[in-house]
């Protein structure tokens, strides 16, 4: 977690180890955070409770299936679903044929959950070395929308991070969201959280601390060492699900993205597939207008579509969003400015711009949300018909409808 955004699974770290063990089956090579499958740590867009309520169960209720490999642990399970049954409005049945959404308990390989409700059958992976109460604990309360307490925010008021004691090629599994990508629910930061790893998690080595309590005196220890939920982690499922009365926060705001390429590119980048031309940033005086732009000649793109790719921008849970820009769009070579969105599954066509002026124009484009998107925006030119500039400046993407 925007990509919201991003989506998500999320694998445990119950610490199975004296402090730190090579072969912990909760950090999984590859897996976010050690536990959470499904996300590509440098483009995460949403992430200590999800920000999105349809990710969350509906009216609390978790339909489940056990795997038959688990069958000799169903005691255990049961004893994890107590935990939340007792202290939460939490309640969990087992699914029928008419379920859709469900959880279904195995064995893959390590132990992992999905963050928040994915659709359809999502695998909680509880390996050997996982067969323990509080590690189904902490795996459903991924599923149920909480992530990594280490994974905050504001951690770094509470945690030290060692980065120099993380063994080479784990330090993705230290990062931090931010603000607007994680519900913290009006809870402050919990040393007790069961969805917060060990001191010693990804360590080099067995005597390499990678998580230092800033409060004098804590000793985080491990996760199966510990009694099950914590007062704060039993308050914010209460929150979340809003059961006996509590409210859930809204999710935080999220900051308006703007460029004006006085700083560079922002994350927007050119298409590989263009071939003679690209968007290159210029700075200058061009319609009236004195400063930096983006923009693309006639005679250099020559009958070619270049292409403009914006980052992916997080949903959040909101549901409508505002796409603004900038556009210089002059000349006999010009043909047409294509405004493209792109969401997981689908493209499509938003804006044809064709209307030529020796000015700058502001365009704006409501769009409606079922997901993180990005924007492809594609200048298409005919040399042969002369001289054409088209340029791009003050691109906006805001999480409102437009104004």
């Amino acid at each position: 977690m925007a990509m919201g955004s991003f989506y998500v699974i999320a694998f445990l770290t119950t610490l199975l180890y004296c402090h730190a063990l090579a072969d912990n089956p909760m950090e999984n090579k590859g897996l976010f955070e050690g536990d959470i499958a499904g996300i590509d740590p440098y483009v995460l867009t949403d992430r200590n409770a999800v920000v999105d309520e349809a990710e969350l169960w509906p009216g609390g209720v978790v339909y489940y299936e056990i795997d038959w490999k688990l069958r000799d642990v169903k005691d255990i399970l049961q004893e994890a679903f107590d935990e939340y049954e007792t202290k939460t409005c939490i309640r969990f049945k087992p699914k029928t044929a008419a379920t859709k959404d469900y959880i279904k308990l195995t064995i893959v390989s390590g132990c992992w959950s999905s963050v928040g409700r994915k659709g359809g059958e999502q695998e909680i992976s509880l390996s050997e070395g996982c067969h323990d109460k509080v590690s189904a604990v902490h795996e459903i309360g991924h599923a149920l929308g909480l992530w990594h307490e280490h994974s905050r925010s504001d951690r770094d008021d509470y945690l030290e991070i060692i980065w120099s004691n993380i063994k080479p090629g784990a330090e993705q599994n230290f990062l931090k969201l931010k603000a607007w990508e994680n519900n913290l629910l009006g809870e402050e930061f919990d040393y007790n959280s069961i969805m917060l790893y060990g001191e010693y998690a990804f360590a080099k080595n067995k005597k390499s601390m990678t998580m230092r309590p800033r409060k004098e005196g804590v000793v985080i220890g491990l996760i199966n060492n510990k009694p099950g939920l914590s007062d704060s982690d039993v308050r914010r499922i209460n929150k979340l699900y809003e059961c006996n009365g509590n409210k859930r926060p809204p999710p935080p705001d999220v900051p308006d993205f703007k460029c004006d390429f006085e700083a560079g590119m922002c994350g927007m980048e050119n298409h590989e597939n263009n071939q003679k031309a690209n968007w290159e940033i210029k700075t200058g005086t061009l319609g009236g207008r004195t400063g930096s732009y983006v923009s693309v000649n006639a005679a250099d793109a020559s009958f070619r579509k270049v292409r403009l790719i914006t980052p992916f921008f997080g949903a959040y849970g909101r549901k409508k969003a505002c796409f603004k820009f900038d556009i210089y769009f002059n000349g006999g070579g010009v043909v047409a400015l294509d405004v493209m969105l792109h969401n997981i599954n689908t493209s499509k066509l938003v804006m044809k711009h064709v209307d030529k002026k020796d000015e700058w124009q502001s365009m704006k484009i409501d769009v409606d949300l079922e997901g993180d998107v990005k924007f492809s925006l594609d200048a298409r030119t005919r040399k042969s018909d002369g001289e054409g500039l088209i340029a791009l400046d003050n691109i906006v993407y805001q999480l409102r409808e437009c104004d």
